[in-house]
């Protein structure tokens, strides 16, 4: 959690050119067998979000769903159009919208 999250955050971040002040706020949802923090106290200690608002929710524990997963949604101030948006899929959760994903692992 301490590394793999802030990794995400700061991908999307990179991959759209945006900085931790065009970020309005995120919300965090992780499968049920993630219990040791929560996402966003993993970004909060690694990353410049003081003054973000972050939210966390436990995702529906569903037979068969990718299991250690974390998502992420970043509200942000931007003048780009929603197409050119980067999905960012890490650690195989491509499997989860390949549509979103090509050439990610």
């Amino acid at each position: 959690m301490v590394e793999r999250v802030p990794e995400m955050v700061q991908d999307l971040l990179d991959r759209n050119q945006i900085s931790t002040d065009d970020v309005v706020s995120a919300i965090f949802m992780s499968t049920p067998d993630l219990t040791c923090m929560h996402p966003a106290t993993a970004v909060r200690k690694a990353m410049d979000f003081a003054e973000v608002p972050m939210a966390g929710a436990q995702e529906l524990d569903v037979p068969g769903s990718v299991d250690l997963c974390v998502r992420v949604m970043l509200h942000v101030e931007t003048t780009k159009a929603r197409s050119e948006m980067v999905h960012v899929y890490l650690h195989g959760a491509a499997v989860l919208r390949p549509d979103l994903a090509p050439g990610q692992s």
